[in-house]
């Protein structure tokens, strides 16, 4: 019985370690305050060979130094708080020096007989740079729109949405009150 259970055991073990080693997100295993543990994807999206190269180290090495006070305080939070899990986003300074934004999904564990922290990580340098991109573009259309000497508004429905300067400078009417006119 004790040799089918170990069996059991490095089975179980093997089919997890497969599962880790072959997952589509950085998985990280934190604990002493040195990395204790990083899968394949990780350790490529930090921009690294091996998981020897992160091993050990400092896992805030890699978080950029302007998000590493706000990466502290999400796992302080999650270790002092019992909240279940802590989701946050941080930037990530690669191998190579390059920048990337990760989201991490990190819960507190055992892990060998001691506390720690798990962590999934996935890249979301292209969500960020789209966002950037739209939030550039938002601030271009309002520029220009704002700035336009044509009278440009949105009637939805009988009602003023939106209405530019020019709306305001024709009409004699301030943007609170065309925002309250009502054309039903």
């Amino acid at each position: 019985d004790q040799i089918r259970a170990q069996e059991a055991l490095r089975d179980s073990e093997s089919r997890f370690r497969s599962v880790v080693e072959n997952s589509l997100s950085g998985i990280y295993v934190i604990q002493d305050g040195k990395v204790a543990y990083v899968n394949p994807r990780l350790v490529g999206m930090l921009g690294y060979a091996e998981p020897e190269d992160l091993l050990g180290h400092d896992p805030w090495e890699s978080v950029h130094p302007e998000d590493r006070e706000m990466a502290k305080n999400e796992l302080w939070l999650r270790r002092h708080h019992d909240a279940a899990q802590r989701h946050f986003s941080f930037r990530a300074v690669r191998g190579d020096g390059a920048t990337i934004w990760l989201e991490a999904l990190d819960a507190h564990i055992m892990y060998q007989g001691r506390e720690a922290n798990l962590g999934n990580v996935v890249d979301i340098s292209q969500r960020k740079s789209a966002e950037e991109a739209l939030r550039q573009s938002e601030e271009q259309y309002r520029l220009l729109v704002d700035n336009a000497q044509d009278a440009i508004y949105i009637l939805q429905d009988g009602v003023f949405v939106f209405a530019n300067p020019e709306v305001e400078r024709l009409t004699g009417y301030t943007q609170e009150e065309l925002l309250s006119l009502d054309f039903r």
